[in-house]
């Protein structure tokens, strides 16, 4: 079931989360509004280090706004946004499963500027996307998440890296029926988690280094986060990469939502510094300590909560 239209909204921040609407489900003003609580627990390290030194709360944000409303007919079950690195005021988003390997850019008022067929790509279920460097840190590539797993058996999971497009005059064009065919081929990331199957609905790409994050979906609460290992500029695409678990996150929003402690999306601010977590009603921000060089570390952080505007269902 999909809505013709999405709303799109925004944090008043210094960074945008990826934020879209699917089919209304019931709506949170009708449960306890309590403060969401949400716990870090990561993974031991085989090595001791020090205790993290605390981090500011969170005190950045604005309140939020709606920033548009998704004009295409074709943006049927929006599952995920990004703000574009070439192309100032442009977003990019996809639709979730049932779609075919497109890819929709939009502007701020919501109006569509190009459509994209990613070339060589298969959308399974797509989950979320990124707009980050490569794995050398240089260039902008946009980085699909083809890795929902509600039955927990796909092993087929990857993501995909392409050369993020630049909009011209002749490039601002494109339907669904007569989409653009990216200029090369979409590379296909596959991996394997080390502990079996999850089902994923966010990737959390590193602005500067190109690192890949996922952060699983799980109904009880206790989220787990994994890293692609070091990657090259280009991969084989028939290599498979174990996924290295970095972490651990427990949400606590029993009660408090009709569908609690569900992570559906996240982003890493531009510096590198904060990210954002996200389930279907809160979001989090995690802050990496003053003179910590290894963003890893930011998983060992208390997050605070970051209000959000209402929203019938936010991924």
């Amino acid at each position: 079931m999909v809505q013709p239209r999405v709303l799109c909204a925004v944090l008043v921040a210094v960074f945008a989360l990826p934020v879209a609407a699917q089919t209304p489900k019931p709506s949170p003003s009708s449960a306890r509004r309590r403060k969401p609580i949400v716990a870090a627990s990561p993974k031991p390290l085989p090595s001791p280090r020090p205790t993290p030194r605390p981090v500011p709360l969170a005190g950045a944000f604005g309140t939020g706004s709606l920033l548009c409303t998704l004009q295409s007919p074709f943006i049927s079950e929006s599952s995920g946004i990004a703000a574009s690195r070439r192309n100032p005021g442009v977003f990019w988003t996809h639709n979730d499963s049932g779609d075919g390997a497109y890819l929709y850019a939009f502007d701020r008022k919501g109006k569509t500027v190009g459509v994209y067929l990613a070339h060589s790509a298969f959308a399974g279920d797509w989950e979320d996307i990124d707009v980050a460097p490569g794995a050398d840190g240089k260039g902008s590539f946009i980085y699909i998440a083809d890795t929902g797993d509600y039955a927990k058996n796909r092993a087929d999971t990857c993501v995909y890296r392409i050369p993020e497009p630049v909009l011209s005059r002749q490039t601002r064009v494109g339907t669904q029926s007569r989409p653009l065919l990216t200029e090369t081929r979409a590379e296909r990331l596959l991996f394997a988690y080390p502990d079996g199957f999850h089902d994923t609905e966010a990737l959390l790409v590193h602005p500067q280094t190109g690192a890949i994050y996922l952060v699983t979906k799980e109904e009880n609460g206790a989220a787990d986060v994994y890293k692609f290992p070091p990657l090259k500029a280009v991969e084989n695409p028939l290599t498979r990469h174990v996924l290295q678990k970095i972490g651990s996150l427990t949400f606590s929003e029993a009660g408090l939502h009709p569908f609690p402690n569900r992570v559906t999306g996240g982003d890493i601010a531009p510096d590198g510094k904060r990210l954002l977590v996200r389930t279907y009603y809160a979001a989090y921000e995690w802050r990496l300590p003053d003179g910590e060089t290894d963003f890893d570390a930011i998983w060992n952080t208390a997050p605070v909560s970051v209000a959000l505007p209402t929203q019938p269902q936010g991924e």
